[in-house]
């Protein structure tokens, strides 16, 4: 799965890269939301995303990524769906 690989791959950059930057949050998910929309499209899903002002802070961008597309998605690679 594409996503699958996609988070191996950000795991071995990170390992990598351990870059300390400003991290813009909004951004962000709306880039993860990007990688997985289609994902969610195929499976009927609407997904509304509301992001109010929230500072940006410091640390690893693609560890970053990598947190909130995890967050998306279970373990096997198949998209986790929770709340109302």
């Amino acid at each position: 799965m594409r996503i699958a690989n996609l988070i191996r791959g950000l795991q071995s950059f990170a390992s990598r890269d351990s870059k300390t930057e400003q991290i813009d949050i909004s951004t962000t998910i709306n880039a993860v939301m990007n990688l997985v929309k289609t994902q969610f499209y195929k499976r009927s899903i609407q997904i509304e995303v509301e992001i109010g002002k929230v500072p940006v802070f410091m640390g690893n961008p693609i560890t970053f990524q990598q947190i909130v597309l995890s967050g998306m998605l279970a373990p096997n690679g198949e998209l986790s769906i929770t709340g109302s």
